[in-house]
C-alpha cells in the first residue's frame, strides 16, 4: 500500500511548532503573580493567588485589604503595606496566608498599621517568612478590634520582635 504522507507532514509541523510556542506561554500566564495597587481606598481582595508589593502600598481610611485563604503576598525590596483603613488577613489551617520578600537577599518590610480608624485588623493563620519588620503599629495608631492569633513569623531579619 502507498499513502499520502503529504497532507499529515505539514499539519504535524504546524502541531508541533503551536505546542513550542504555546507551552511557555501557557505556563508563564500561571505562573504570573498580580501586582497590587499603589492606593487602595474601597475593599480590594486578594484571593488565593500570587500577588506582589512592587511599590508602597496605601489602604487609606476607608479602604481595606482582604487576603484570602491560600494566597501568597510577596514584597520586593524595602516596600511595604501602609494600612491607614482595615486589614484582614484571614487564612485556615489547611489553607494558609504566605506572606514573604520576593529576594531572601534584599527583603520587603511588612505591613505597618498606623492612624485612629475605625476598621478593624484581623490577622490569623498566615505566615510571615524573610521580612525586615512583619508587622508594626506606629505610635499613634488605635482600632477598636484587633485580632491576631495563630500566625508564624520565621526568619526575618530585623532583629527585633515579629510584631512590634
Amino acid at each position: 500500500m502507498n499513502y499520502n504522507t503529504s497532507y499529515i507532514r505539514p499539519n504535524f509541523l504546524k502541531g508541533m511548532i503551536w505546542l513550542i510556542i504555546m507551552i511557555p506561554v501557557l505556563v508563564f500566564a500561571q505562573s504570573e503573580k498580580q501586582v497590587l495597587p499603589d492606593i487602595i481606598s474601597e475593599p480590594y481582595i486578594l484571593e488565593g493567588n500570587s500577588y506582589i508589593v512592587q511599590h508602597n502600598v496605601k489602604v487609606t481610611k476607608g479602604g481595606l485589604l482582604v487576603i484570602q485563604p491560600g494566597s501568597e503576598l510577596l514584597f520586593s525590596p524595602k516596600t511595604t503595606v501602609l494600612i491607614e483603613g482595615g486589614l484582614i488577613i484571614e487564612g485556615t489551617w489547611d489553607k494558609p496566608i504566605l506572606i514573604s520578600s520576593v529576594n531572601k537577599a534584599n527583603e520587603g518590610f511588612g505591613f505597618e498599621i498606623s492612624t485612629i480608624d475605625k476598621s478593624n485588623i484581623k490577622i490569623t493563620n498566615s505566615q510571615f517568612t524573610n521580612l525586615i519588620l512583619p508587622l508594626i503599629f506606629s505610635p499613634k495608631w488605635f482600632r477598636e478590634k484587633v485580632e491576631i492569633r495563630n500566625n508564624s513569623f520565621l526568619e526575618n531579619r530585623s532583629g527585633e520582635s515579629g510584631i512590634i
